[in-house]
């Protein structure tokens, strides 16, 4: 409603003034004086503890500024002048840089305002503040506000909005009353803008949303911060997926990248391969934050397209066990050798055409699988018989690496918690005598791979509780489908035009879901192009996983209905996510991958503490993780 009273109004002036703060901009903080906390820590954290109780000192010091000043209104050196601490011009950049990270727009005051250069009126800024004018000019353009034709700043003339004589000295400047003044503060903006002869609106702004994805105790500080920023974004014109993406998705991504960067860096690392299926969203979020600051890739390295080229590296039967992809506790005969065609258009049929089938349907595991002689016998006549698709596989593979890769420093990107990628490549490239050095970027990682000697660094490593790896573990094809292309898993290489490339699985569920997902994806995007400007905080690992931990096993029935329609394929069998079921079993809940999210989908909330409490019983006496 006020909306349109300020267009109508704006339509009947031509000239219109806009306060700054909480009208055309907002502050990520509740309080502006927090901004004099984050000062602290930032200077703190890169100087030891140089400084303590800055806030108390900060506002003392502006106190006895504005007593001591004749002018009615002061600057940011007037107040530093009466600021009792050392090195005052960095921790004032500071303080000014984090005026300019926590300014953000809002959204339908700034159409607003743009709407007014599309109608040709003339637009002046008008604010009480410190701060130079030229840094209010930064923070403007930053928020994407300009096109103004004048900009009042009450520490630079030495007037205020407070007493009034601002709007003389704006009034003075444009040789004109006829002004239309808005902004949010009852007295100044409205009753003093209106005593001097101006026109008012008093602006009221939004009420924010007080719930996160990521909610902060008193002194997590960073996360309050984050919180606050998702609270004060205006998405109220976007849909369920987008909103869950910018608000959810978005900042896990972000903080990952952050992360990463800083390990790449750390570790002199000059090229990233982002693995599919999982990379493919994670390399788009790494380029929007650090552009070309590393080579990236989006490569297959999955057990499906290793398995060949392992096979070259070392044939036998015990190696065709250790690298099958799809591993069970017992397989049939028929399980086996499709396995082992995989790539191919042949059958066992065509190596020993009266194969007897009940053969083919026997089932043992991989130990008594190896004793057997009679499968032994098939097996290697079988591995000859395909040996030049398994040695063609193989090359592909070496000729990516050689153009690609040969003597750099390398970082893997994928969820992979047993490094089972990073291990074979390290196989093939020593057998190929390739010099190359890789590492394993993990969000969780096995401790058992600690004895492996592998160059890897891990988000949620001994800083996070063991119970919450387990749920992010037993839940993480939620959290990685969001991650997802609308291609299927990669299956094999081919070579195209001289270069090696990826061949994905025709998976119509994958270009399905990709319908839900990329929508998803979109809000995290958007996320990440605002947050960037906005980023002072490096949140600890373990508030992420807390936040991931809680939408994981304690879903809002909202988030529960994004899901609704995503299906995973997995060894030739489909599986929703969550389906409706009456009455709700353990039966029932075996047939979809998020049990949690199954159980509010069912409106059976009341089961689901005691499922996550069963759950954590289980995971009790795990000690797997790094």
């Amino acid at each position: 409603m006020q909306i349109e009273m300020i267009k109508r109004l704006i339509d009947q002036n031509d000239i219109i003034s806009f306060d700054i703060y909480d009208t055309l901009i907002k502050r990520v903080f509740d309080n502006p004086t927090d901004v004099f906390n984050t000062v602290e820590r930032i200077y703190n954290k890169h100087n030891g503890f140089g400084i303590k109780f800055f806030k108390e000192k900060r506002i003392k010091a502006e106190s006895i500024a504005r007593k001591m000043s004749n002018k009615q209104d002061i600057t940011l050196d007037d107040i530093y002048a009466k600021l009792d601490i050392n090195e005052k011009n960095i921790i004032k950049n500071i303080e000014i840089s984090v005026e300019i990270s926590c300014s953000i727009p809002n959204i339908e005051m700034v159409e607003i305002f743009r709407n007014c250069i599309r109608l040709g009126k003339k637009i002046i800024i008008t604010s009480d503040m410190y701060l130079p004018k030229t840094i209010i000019e930064k923070i403007l353009t930053k928020c994407g506000i300009y096109g103004y034709n004048k900009l009042f700043v009450s520490g630079e003339v030495g007037f205020t909005k407070l007493n009034g004589d601002l709007f003389d000295y704006v009034s003075d400047e444009m040789r004109t009353k006829s002004i239309l003044h808005i902004g949010d503060n009852f007295l100044n903006d409205y009753e003093n803008a209106i005593s001097r002869g101006l026109r008012a609106f008093n602006y009221i702004p939004c009420k924010e949303k007080k719930k996160s994805y990521f909610l902060a105790k008193r002194n997590q500080i960073e996360l309050k911060y984050l919180s606050n920023f998702i609270n004060k974004s205006s998405l109220e014109k976007r849909d369920n997926y987008f909103k869950f993406g910018h608000d959810f998705l978005g900042p896990i991504v972000y903080e990952y990248s952050k992360w990463l960067q800083k390990n790449i860096i750390k570790n002199n690392i000059n090229k990233i391969i982002f693995l599919s299926r999982e990379g493919f969203f994670l390399k788009n979020c790494y380029e929007e934050i650090y552009g070309n600051f590393c080579e990236t890739y989006y490569f297959g390295l999955n057990n499906n397209v290793l398995f060949y080229p392992m096979l070259r590296v070392d044939g036998s039967v015990e190696s065709f066990f250790e690298n099958i992809p799809m591993k069970k506790d017992t397989y049939t005969a028929k399980y086996l050798f499709d396995a082992l065609f995989c790539n191919t258009k042949v059958s066992i049929s065509d190596i020993v055409p009266c194969i007897d089938d009940n053969f083919k349907e026997k089932k043992f595991s991989a130990s008594e699988w190896m004793q057997s002689s009679e499968f032994c016998d098939l097996y290697y006549k079988a591995y000859n018989f395909i040996k030049k698709d398994i040695y063609l596989q193989y090359d592909y593979l070496i000729d990516y690496i050689k153009k690609n890769f040969q003597g750099g420093n390398v970082a893997l990107v994928n969820n992979s918690m047993s490094a089972s990628a990073q291990i074979k490549l390290m196989k093939i490239v020593e057998f190929s005598r390739i010099d190359l050095n890789i590492w394993n970027s993990h969000f969780i990682k096995k401790k058992k791979l600690n004895n492996k000697n592998l160059n890897s660094f891990t988000w949620f490593g001994k800083n996070c509780k063991e119970i919450s790896k387990c749920f992010f573990y037993s839940n993480c094809l939620v959290f990685e489908t969001l991650l997802f292309p609308q291609t299927g898993t990669s299956i094999k290489y081919d070579f195209i035009d001289g270069n090696t490339i990826t061949v994905y699985e025709d998976d119509s569920f994958a270009n399905n879901n990709y319908k839900i997902i990329s929508l998803i994806q979109s809000g995290a995007t958007e996320f990440i192009r605002r947050y960037k400007k906005c980023d002072i905080y490096d949140i600890p690992s373990r508030y992420i996983l807390d936040a991931l931990c809680k939408f994981l096993c304690k879903p809002e029935y909202k988030d529960v209905m994004l899901f609704k329609d995503i299906v995973d394929f997995e060894d030739g069998n489909s599986k929703k996510f969550i389906t409706k079921s009456i009455p709700l079993n353990k039966v029932e809940l075996r047939k979809v991958w998020w049990k949690q999210g199954m159980i509010v989908f069912n409106g059976a909330d009341r089961y689901l503490r005691l499922y996550n409490l069963r759950r954590i019983f289980s995971y009790a006496k795990e000690k797997v993780w790094e």
